[in-house]
């Protein structure tokens, strides 16, 4: 995956606005079940009107959350790379030579076991 340089937001306000969104698509669901209540409309083709804005809703999820999620990926990515910069400048170099010799015993193992 190739990442921004840069971090892409998306806020809080872009979440909010699809809960809002799939809150008025339930809303509007429970408006058909009052009316179906009435008992004068045609069932069907209420129901039927439920399952669009069901599947509607579904489909404006779907878009979005293919786009948050390429953005969030991005912004752990950015953010996890500034986490590691500040982190390695407090490194002691002897950690590395530390850890290269851990992994040269690691290695004998394996070639022991095999």
């Amino acid at each position: 995956m190739k990442t921004s340089r840069k971090p892409m937001p998306v806020g809080a306000a872009v979440y909010q606005a699809l809960a809002d969104l799939n809150r008025a698509c339930e809303q509007a669901a429970a408006g058909v079940d009052t009316l179906l209540r009435f008992g004068f409309f045609r069932e069907a083709q209420l129901e039927i009107l439920k399952f669009r804005i069901a599947g509607a809703s579904a489909e404006i999820n779907r878009e979005c959350m293919e786009t948050l999620d390429s953005r969030e990926d991005n912004n752990a990515i950015y953010f996890d790379r500034r986490v590691e910069a500040w982190e390695k400048q407090f490194q002691d170099p002897a950690d590395v030579l530390l850890k290269a010799e851990e992994y040269k015993r690691e290695l004998r193992k394996k070639r022991r076991k095999k």
